[in-house]
């Protein structure tokens, strides 16, 4: 399975979306399945960015976002910036690696901020 970084993303905005101590963890996308999602839950969870992934009979579960991951999601919300990171990331480094994701993304919100 490869890595998608939209997929990452697109999991934590769900996560977010759920109520505090949501009473349903489960993580879905009708156009992946369940396998994927499992799988990048896992990823995730290794990355600091999710605990609690376990495998249900139908779907993955997830039962928070870690700090990390809410950090990862507020920089990576506005969808314009998120395309300029992914593609800053792609042509300095040739991929998408967390590290260059999260440096293409604070090089761009200090610019923001900065106005340079």
């Amino acid at each position: 399975m490869k890595r998608d970084m939209d997929l990452v993303r697109q999991i934590l905005q769900q996560i977010e979306e759920r109520t505090p101590r949501s009473s349903n963890p489960i993580v879905w996308a009708t156009d992946r399945s369940r396998d994927e999602l499992y799988e990048h839950l896992e990823i995730m969870q290794d990355a600091g960015l999710v605990e609690g992934v376990a495998l249900a009979p139908k779907y993955p579960i997830c039962k928070r976002m870690t700090w990390e991951g809410h950090e990862f999601l507020e920089q990576s919300r506005d969808e314009g910036m998120w395309e300029q990171a992914k593609a800053k990331a792609i042509a300095a480094t040739g991929s998408l690696s967390m590290l260059a994701v999260k440096t293409a993304l604070a090089t761009l919100i200090k610019a923001a901020i900065t106005g340079g």
